[in-house]
C-alpha cells in the first residue's frame, strides 16, 4: 500500500516458520544490572574505534572493550554494574550498533539476562540481542 511518501510491500513466506522459541532462554544463569545511560555513553564513545568490518564490542565481567588490529587499537572501559549468578571467565561480543539499538528507549535501570554466551541475551524481558561467543578471558 502507499502512504504519503512511502510504499509498503509485504511478501508471504511459504513453508514452516522458523522455531524462534529455540533462541529465547527459559532459565537464566546470569543476571547483569547496569545503568542504561552509562553503558550507552560508553558504547557511543567506543563506536569510532570498532573494527569497521565486524562492528564488534566485547563484553566481559570487567567491562566493555573494542579491538581493531588493523589500526593497532585496544580500548577497555569499565563501568558500575551488578553481576550475579553463575559467572564465568567467558567473554562474548555483540554488534555495537545492535547493542545501542537494544538499549534505546529502555528504563535507566537495565537488567540483562542470559544462559550462555552463545544464546540470546534479554534486556528488561522485552528485547533480544544475539551475542557472539569470544572464548575465555
Amino acid at each position: 500500500f502507499d502512504s504519503f511518501y512511502y510504499t509498503v510491500v509485504g511478501t508471504l513466506i511459504e513453508g514452516k516458520y522458523p522455531a524462534y522459541q529455540m533462541v529465547i532462554p527459559k532459565d537464566y544463569l546470569v543476571t547483569w544490572k547496569f545503568s542504561r545511560k552509562e553503558v550507552y555513553s560508553i558504547l557511543e564513545g567506543l563506536r569510532p574505534f570498532v573494527n569497521k568490518s565486524t562492528n564488534l564490542v566485547a563484553i566481559t565481567p570487567e567491562g566493555l572493550e573494542v579491538t581493531d588490529p588493523d589500526r593497532n587499537i585496544h580500548i577497555k572501559k569499565s563501568y558500575n554494574f551488578e553481576l550475579s549468578g553463575n559467572i564465568s571467565d567467558a567473554r562474548w561480543g555483540a554488534n555495537i550498533n545492535f547493542f545501542l539499538t537494544a538499549l534505546k528507549g529502555l528504563d535507566d535501570e537495565v537488567t540483562l539476562k542470559y544462559t550462555q554466551p552463545n544464546r540470546a541475551m534479554i534486556f528488561n524481558d522485552e528485547r533480544l540481542l544475539m551475542p557472539v561467543y569470544l572464548g575465555a578471558v
